[in-house]
């Protein structure tokens, strides 16, 4: 098997079919260490391979018969001002360090180099914001970082306060909760701010509506065209990579058009988690969890597409609504519907190699980035 790279008695190379069993035994020592992670043999959307669209390969470290850890590498087509060049998204790294100390450092430089010697222009967001481990390995070797805002609305207050893990902890908010439904203000609660939202998001958005669409592929190239030289970076958002990306079988995805009258100005990726009869997520609990996953349109339609993507959300009755915007525009119509700014937990960090594409530009005014440059939200 190609090595691609060699770090301190560990090897790095592309994924055999034969290494399911090892990675079993990898997936079996983290569970009895306790850790709650686990490597997959394919990303959870399931693992596509194609010449001219996105493509997904996992890349695992080795030592001996035993796998220490991996990494998916998504490589796609990006946008830098006119030109096109092919970027790697890195994914999901995962370390046999969280459970074994002898291997911290070693493992994370060994992913580092096989991924750089696939692909030297390299990508990634998520981390859990600058504080995560792998976010300050990634500055300590030279990675430029920038956190992409977390936007929530509360919309069902008594629910978040009672479901939300994070919440839930916190002896002050039990009792808030409690009071609330004995009182009765919880109920009035989610009937008020609801009702608030809506009115906000159809002030907002205007004639603009979003709808759901069966043909928004067929439409996606025509608005990739309209609205690609409108943002300075931005990875490729056509039709191709939106069947590849947005899949029918894709868990709880909703395809919006967004129309004004009867033109389509753009299209919004949501989601729509109903947990209410499941386990409790770890980080939303049982909550309605509505998710502006991705979304494209011209700057200037950005607040009244986002408003009436938001009025679609509300109408499914999510609890919660969540998105995550780096480009200004998105930004200001999340504020402008009311979003309040979560604690920061998402990163974008680019590696030195690919800085150059950037030239001058600052980052946070240029590029359009957000939850779909992760994927989808699997649930």
């Amino acid at each position: 098997m190609n090595v691609l790279a060699r770090v301190r008695g560990l090897s790095i190379r592309r994924f055999a079919p034969g290494d399911d069993e090892a990675i079993n035994r990898f997936n079996a020592r983290l569970k009895e260490g306790g850790s709650p992670l686990c490597m997959y043999s394919e990303p959870k959307s399931a693992l596509r391979t194609s010449t001219d669209l996105p493509n997904e390969q996992l890349l695992v470290v080795t030592e001996g018969d035993e796998i220490r850890g991996g990494v998916f590498l998504r490589q796609a087509p990006f946008q830098f001002g006119t030109q096109v060049k092919s970027v790697g998204w890195i994914k999901w790294p995962i370390s046999e360090s969280l459970v074994d100390k002898s291997y911290a450092g070693r493992v994370t430089e060994c992913i580092l180099s096989g991924l750089q010697a696939v692909q030297p222009n390299l990508m990634m967001v998520g981390l859990g914001g600058h504080h995560a481990p792998f976010a300050k390995f990634l500055a300590k070797h030279g990675w430029s970082g920038s956190i992409v805002p977390t936007f929530v609305l509360p919309l069902h207050a008594h629910q978040i306060a009672t479901e939300l893990p994070h919440l839930r902890r916190r002896q002050g908010f039990r009792l808030a909760a409690s009071f609330t439904r004995w009182s009765g203000l919880g109920r009035l609660g989610n009937l008020l701010l609801p009702t608030i939202a809506s009115v906000r998001a159809r002030t907002l958005a205007g004639t603009t509506t979003a709808s759901v669409s069966a043909d928004l592929v067929e439409n996606a190239n025509s608005i990739w065209e309209s609205v690609r030289l409108r943002y300075d970076a931005l990875a490729i958002r056509d039709a191709s990579w939106m069947q590849w990306s947005y899949p029918e079988e894709a868990p709880a995805v909703v395809r919006l058009s967004i129309m004004r009258g009867d033109r389509v100005i753009g299209w919004a990726i949501v989601q729509h988690h109903d947990r209410r009869k499941s386990t409790d997520h770890e980080s939303y609990g049982r909550l309605r969890l509505g998710v502006i996953h991705d979304a494209l349109c011209l700057p200037e339609d950005a607040e009244s597409a986002f408003a009436a993507t938001v009025l679609h959300l509300i109408e499914m009755g999510s609890d919660l609504i969540v998105t995550n915007q780096l480009h200004p525009s998105w930004q200001s119509a999340a504020r402008r519907m009311g979003f309040l700014e979560a604690p920061p937990s998402f990163a974008f960090y680019r590696s030195p190699a690919i800085m150059h594409l950037f030239n001058d530009l600052k980052v946070e005014q240029a590029l359009l980035v957000n939850a779909a440059d992760h994927g989808l939200l699997s649930f």
